[in-house]
């Protein structure tokens, strides 16, 4: 009977001493968040109709527990911006909306919005059929855009 509980909690040891070791991700903690980074550019709108040396960068954090996005944008050459976008599509040709996002405040800010996990998985298993844009009023479909990419 001793030798059966000493071995149970040698048991026991390993496997806590497993979840504790710097730098193991485990199960469900490692599919709770996705991180997303996309480099915009004029020049990447379909037929080259965006706004010539503007530039733009997106990070985000695809948050799956939690049902958002959360993201920086800044902004370089590129005058009164008013719409943000997920849209799917694939590089090459205009696609269509699945997430409206918020511009930040002002850049820097980190900006969150709230999207059904359903949604993010269905964009995280295919990202290359997806872009950013921002829109300004003289662009309206679109002054840069970013591909997403595996």
């Amino acid at each position: 009977m001793k030798r059966t509980i000493y071995r149970a909690a040698a048991v026991a040891a390993v496997l806590l001493a497993g979840l504790c070791v710097p730098g193991v991700v485990t199960g469900a903690h490692a599919q709770d968040s996705q991180f997303v980074g996309v480099a915009m550019f004029g020049e990447s709108v379909t037929n080259r109709e965006g706004v010539d040396d503007a530039l733009g960068d997106f990070d985000s954090e695809f948050d799956l527990a939690g049902e958002r996005i959360c993201y920086y944008l800044d902004l370089e050459g590129l005058r009164d911006p008013n719409g943000l976008e997920i849209r799917e599509g694939e590089r090459g040709e205009n696609g269509i909306l699945l997430v409206r996002l918020r511009l930040p405040d002002a850049d820097g800010d980190e900006t969150c919005v709230n999207v059904e996990r359903s949604v993010m998985d269905r964009l995280l298993a295919d990202r290359e059929d997806y872009y950013i844009i921002v829109t300004t009023i003289g662009k309206p479909e679109g002054a840069i855009r970013g591909q997403l990419g595996p």
